[in-house]
This record gives structure tokens, sequence and C-alpha cells, in this order.
């Protein structure tokens, strides 16, 4: 039988070290984030933010990012404006010669990108680290299906419904690559983080195909968070590519 434990110290996210509260409704929402405070100017003032609508995507040759995750013991928190899933000394992803540590993965409703106008009912985010700090995060779209990936049934039994609780579930292992499709292929762009401070510089790598999500677990998610992704911003003519496998 799993053993729950709720631990009392947990870290920040980035966007929690900063100062100012928000929000993705009212005078706390998206639209309001960059008055909010100094440290999340780039909300309001970034030429290259996230999400943003996939279209005209540019077909290329592209490096195909590479997974090599391990089992991990679930670690989940839920942060007041999310679910998160802690990954530290998880495992990594390479791209050609660039390797990034896999930091934690999180969840909006809907998803934050959109593709060719269309938007999913949910969007999971992958969260690495360079050691250089050089960010990359993978984005993967979720659609409302019969079936259930089973990584997310298990994450789901455990869904934290206190804000800033966080438990380690002992003896329940996930591994991260099966939060993955089978068809890798993707989308890239460069942007931004999707919450404050909104940090531009983000590489990102967003899936083509959805992952499976009954409608039982979507609507358990928005009881929690009703909407928490934020909307699309303009692509003031950046380039975004498609792999060509």
């Amino acid at each position: 039988m799993a053993l729950l434990l709720t631990l009392s110290a947990v870290s920040c996210t980035h966007a929690e070290r900063a100062t100012g509260h928000w929000g993705y409704e009212g005078t706390s929402g998206p639209e309001y984030w960059a008055q909010l405070s100094q440290e999340y100017a780039v909300c309001g003032e970034g030429r290259a933010q996230s999400p943003i609508d996939i279209t005209d995507a540019i077909p290329s040759s592209l490096a195909h990012p590479q997974f090599f995750y391990k089992n991990m013991p679930l670690r989940i928190r839920n942060t007041g404006h999310t679910i998160q899933v802690a990954g530290d000394s998880t495992g990594f992803m390479q791209v050609g010669t660039s390797r990034y540590e896999l930091v934690e993965f999180h969840f909006h409703r809907p998803s934050g990108h959109k593709l060719n106008g269309k938007s999913y009912d949910m969007e999971l985010h992958l969260v690495h680290r360079g050691l250089d700090g050089e960010r990359a995060v993978v984005g993967v779209f979720m659609e409302i299906s019969e079936r259930d990936n089973p990584v997310i049934s298990k994450i789901w039994d455990y869904l934290p419904a206190d804000e800033r609780e966080e438990h380690l579930v002992d003896q329940v292992l996930i591994n991260p690559a099966e939060l993955l499709p089978s068809n890798r292929s993707f989308y890239h762009y460069s942007g931004s983080l999707t919450t404050p401070p909104c940090s531009e510089g983000t590489k990102w790598y967003i899936m083509k195909h959805p992952i499976k999500v009954s409608e039982e677990r979507v609507a358990r998610f928005s009881s929690l968070y009703r909407v928490n992704a934020r909307p699309v911003q303009p692509s003031n003519g950046r380039v975004i590519q498609s792999s060509i496998r």
C-alpha cells in the first residue's frame, strides 16, 4: 500500500519567487500581470511571449529531442496555480549536443497553445533546464477520450486539494516518458515562460499529437482550476518550425 507523506517544506517555482500576487482571473489575471510587479514587466513588453497559436509552421530538418527519463516516486504539489510534479534528478532530454535536465512538469486547462486556431482540453508542460540555465519546455496537448493515459491515472489519484500542499507518495512510481505521444514529431519556436515573470529565451518543443485523458480526469482538474492558461500571445513574426519526421 502506498504511503502518503505531506511535506511541510517545499521548494518554490520561478514564478513564486517573484513578488506580486498573480492569477488567471480578475485584476490579477494575465492582462494585468505586467502591472503587478516590476519583475513582471516583460509580460507586457516582451516580443517573444508564450503561448502562441501555431500556424504557418515551416517544415525543417530539426534535431529531435531524445528523452532519457527514469522511474521516479510521485512527488506532487498544488502550487496555487497548477498541479505540479517534481522531476529533479529523474532524467534529461538531449537535443543535438545540448542536454536539459527535467525539473518539473505541470498542467494547464485549457491548452495555452493553439494549433491552427484549435484549443485542446488541457496541456502538459515538461520543464527542463540546461547546465547554462537555458530553459527548454516540451508541450503536450491533452485531448478528452474514452481511453486514459496510465500515468495521468496514477497522478490524478493523488491530486492535492489544498494549495501549497505537497505529497510524497511512497512506492508509486511514474515515468514521464509515458506522458509523451508515441509519434514524437513536433513544432519548435523560441518563446517565454507562460507565467510571471514571463522570462523570454525559452526553447519550446510542442508535440504535434495529443495524449488521451478521460472526461472524468479533466472534470476533476477543473474542480481545482477552472481556467489556468494564459491566452495566446502575438507571434510578432517569429519563425515556427515543423519537424519533417
